[in-house]
């Protein structure tokens, strides 16, 4: 059957990547997740699309997975393009782990990534992906700076030390 991708947020990393192989860069993207029943076509829309950009081998589907956190400390980057979350606690997971989350300003997500925690970008714009991974991959000191601002954002005001102290009334002492 001729199928076309429908642009989703697997479609806009896929582009990404087959952006940077186009730029001589190698990358790699790890499609994690399972199909949802409502959703039947999509993975196979997103193997299309990988054959069709020539990333085919750079794309593995790893399915359902239940060591997200070693997967994010072995990352560089979190994409998340979606134009649909809410407060996407996967982004808070990611800067603790140190992946760089390149993410699109849907709902909550300004709310955890602005300044140097990391990078908004349009869902549907996977030139902008590519372009913000491509820089930090060749400037690692502007890389390491954001990993740990991230990091250090996310246990500060989502850690449970912070929401220990908020539920109990705590203030710290100066």
């Amino acid at each position: 059957s001729s199928r076309t991708c429908r642009p989703t947020r697997g479609s806009t990393a896929i582009h990404a990547i087959a952006q940077l192989k186009c730029r001589g860069i190698e990358t790699r993207l790890w499609i994690v997740g399972c199909e949802r029943q409502e959703a039947t076509g999509y993975r196979e829309d997103l193997e299309m699309l990988c054959g069709e950009l020539g990333v085919w081998g750079r794309v593995p589907f790893l399915g359902y997975r239940k060591d997200i956190a070693a997967l994010l400390r072995a990352g560089d980057f979190f994409l998340l393009p979606s134009t649909s979350e809410d407060f996407p606690l996967t982004i808070l997971e990611a800067q603790e782990s140190g992946a760089i989350a390149i993410a699109a300003p849907t709902a909550g997500i300004p709310e955890v990534i602005h300044g140097r925690t990391g990078y908004l970008v349009k869902p549907d714009h996977p030139y902008g992906y590519a372009d913000r991974m491509e820089m930090l991959l060749q400037r690692e000191d502007v890389a390491e700076t954001i990993r740990r601002s991230a990091r250090q954002f996310a246990v500060d005001s989502h850690g449970v030390e912070h929401f220990a102290r908020k539920s109990l009334g705590c203030t710290t002492r100066s």
